[in-house]
């Protein structure tokens, strides 16, 4: 799991994958035949796969809540343009240092419009390449999920 999980997308595998183990048992318990027992190892071992994946998105969601009580940090920041998604698609952003860019995706224009006009984030979680942050604009505002990537690394890809 790479990245924040939403707590509506961690229910998902579970609410399927426990209806499975069920049925899967139902198949081998109850008809005897071969077609029954491979159909109901089937369900069993795909409702055992989804219901480890809803643990390891309910512990990665813990995870974030952790952080979320933590210390947040400020970091000044910059907007800049992206002509090559459009205003609505993506809203990046500069630290001041000039090592790091966040991106934020599909969020509201406001955000950018209020962020360029402070040009300060409070974040949780680790400014490093390829990693995920929390980002508000300051205590008490929504949360957002962002990107993080190296500057030196983008330029090393030629996207910058």
């Amino acid at each position: 799991m790479h990245g924040p999980v939403n707590s509506r997308f961690a229910v998902g595998p579970f609410v399927a994958g426990a209806p499975m183990v069920a049925i899967g048992v139902l198949f081998l318990v109850g008809l005897s035949s071969t077609t029954a027992d491979v159909i109901g190892w089937l369900f069993v071992a795909a409702g055992i796969v989804l219901l480890g994946w809803s643990i390891v998105m309910f512990r990665k969601l813990s995870h974030w809540n952790k952080l979320r009580k933590g210390k947040w940090s400020r970091v000044r920041v910059s907007t800049v343009v992206d002509d090559a998604y459009g205003e609505r698609e993506k809203t990046l952003l500069d630290t001041k240092d000039g090592k790091y860019r966040i991106a934020l995706v599909q969020y509201p224009l406001e955000l950018r419009d209020e962020i360029a006009m402070k040009n300060q984030i409070e974040y949780v979680g680790e400014l490093a390449d390829d990693s995920s942050v929390l980002v508000r604009l300051s205590r008490g505002s929504i949360e957002y999920f962002g990107r993080v990537r190296t500057l030196a690394s983008l330029r090393a890809e030629g996207t910058v």
